[in-house]
């Protein structure tokens, strides 16, 4: 039987984990999040050297507050469930 050796390409890991397309594609998913979670949420994409990181924020005071008293963003907007 054959051995067959996998070797990783690390860099074109990278090149794909940072495409536009990626970074199109990590945004809808952290806008459908934000839009679970209500008013005042926001997307975001920030291209990084490695990959692209998609993250939700509060963008009102009312949604900062919210998060802070409900870890809206720790359960994702759906009130824990997966």
């Amino acid at each position: 039987m054959a051995k067959h050796k996998f070797v990783a390409n690390h860099e074109g890991f990278r090149e794909i984990l940072r495409r536009q397309s990626t970074q199109q594609r990590i945004l809808g998913i952290c806008q459908e999040v934000a839009s679970r979670m209500g008013e005042g949420y926001v997307a975001d994409v920030q291209p990084g050297k490695n990959r692209a990181q998609g993250m939700v924020k509060p963008a009102t005071r009312e949604a900062d507050e919210d998060n802070r008293r409900n870890n809206t963003l720790l359960k994702g907007g759906n009130g824990g469930a997966p």
